[in-house]
């Protein structure tokens, strides 16, 4: 499965966002810093747990040929072609 890099990076900022919050930094720089420091972290870690999961080999779901329109109608054609509709089916 892709991710969306621009999702993990969202989640990455607003962890960060959050770990520096708790961390109550007392100046702006202290905070910036942080949040560098935290935002560089978060996101490594989330791109390795990503790199690292066990990708499955087998395959699964049904598995549908692929036809082309005239083998489709030949087909249809084939499977229509003693079923036509007389009168003496019809009951009025």
């Amino acid at each position: 499965m892709a991710t969306d890099q621009t999702t993990v990076h969202q989640a990455a900022c607003k962890v960060a966002a959050e770990l520096v919050a708790a961390t109550q930094p007392r100046t702006i720089d202290d905070a910036l810093s942080a949040y560098d420091k935290a935002f560089t972290h978060v996101l490594n870690s989330i791109n390795f747990a990503n790199n690292t999961k066990e990708v499955k080999k087998t395959k699964g779901g049904r598995q549908v040929p692929i036809i082309s329109q005239d083998e489709i109608q030949m087909r249809l054609n084939q499977k229509l072609a003693g079923t036509a509709v007389t009168t003496n089916l019809v009951q009025f």
